[in-house]
């Protein structure tokens, strides 16, 4: 059963994850919402419940804690971008984020078409 509470998005985006002792890997969101993301990477000991920071190409930053692992990837669900808030969705930053990722997917099905 699917517990989001959002639809989400698929894209794919290239990002840097940073755990709370500073070791960086390299993964690639395959889906987002305004709750959380699904991002493939090879998991380097990041385990359920971590928080970790997500860097995106545009410069921004997200942090989240790690919801669940799996052999290929783990599911986030966000906690703050940029000093915001749990659930303020509404802040700049984070507005600023979606919207790259948004239209960062409308390039890439337009290419596709």
């Amino acid at each position: 059963m699917d517990h989001r509470l959002g639809k989400r998005s698929l894209v794919s985006l290239d990002v840097i994850i940073r755990d709370r002792n500073g070791l960086t890997q390299s993964g690639r969101v395959q889906n987002i919402n305004g709750d959380g993301m699904y991002i493939q990477t090879a998991l380097h000991d990041l385990k359920k419940g971590m928080v970790i920071d997500i860097e995106l190409a545009s410069g921004c930053s997200l942090r989240a804690w790690v919801a669940h692992t799996e052999d290929k990837g783990l599911g986030v669900m966000f906690v703050s971008s940029s000093g915001c808030k749990t659930g303020e969705l509404n802040h700049p930053m984070f507005r600023k984020c979606l919207k790259y990722l948004e239209d960062l997917e409308a390039i890439l099905k337009q290419k596709l078409l």
